[in-house]
């Protein structure tokens, strides 16, 4: 049973959505593959066909005004699915990496998109951004090492509508 709320209202040009989620992903392929996947002369890949299903809880406030939105979620991930590296030596003493697909005890992150949508005359302005912090951590080559690092990303479309007689 997978549930999925929304409550929402609207107050003079706004509208707010309160949105609660819950769901799973099951492994792909090649996450489960066990196989070794040569990548090249010092990567290899290896899946495991012992992972677990991700389960996936999401809660998100979503807010819309004129032509500005906005949306701020927070997503916890039971049995995370991520890959860890190892290093190893080959018999012509090269060292090489492996990177195996684990199941992890968990992995949360905190996103926030922001995007406003204008049409002024034939110009469309269309111009997203979006931050999102994970708080997360994982061995990596013998030692812990926090992912906790927030990413930014902004896009622009300007988009021009010629009129039909051009």
């Amino acid at each position: 049973l997978y549930p999925n709320m929304t409550i929402s209202t609207t107050i003079a040009d706004w509208t707010l959505s309160l949105i609660g989620n819950t769901r799973t992903r099951r492994p792909s392929f090649s996450e489960l593959n066990g196989n070794f996947i040569y990548i090249d002369q010092y990567n290899i890949q290896k899946g495991n066909p012992s992972l677990r299903n991700v389960n996936i809880y999401e809660v998100g406030l979503q807010a819309t005004y004129k032509m500005f939105y906005a949306y701020l979620e927070f997503s916890h991930q039971k049995n995370a699915i991520g890959q860890s590296v190892q290093q190893a030596v080959g018999d012509n003493g090269y060292v090489y990496s492996i990177a195996l697909s684990e199941n992890f005890n968990k992995a949360q992150e905190l996103s926030l998109i922001l995007n406003y949508n204008n049409n002024i005359g034939i110009w469309n302005a269309n111009d997203t951004f979006l931050t999102n912090k994970p708080f997360f951590k994982n061995e990596f080559m013998g030692s812990m090492k926090s992912y906790n690092t927030m990413a930014f990303k902004a896009r622009a479309f300007n988009d021009f509508n010629v009129l039909k007689n051009y």
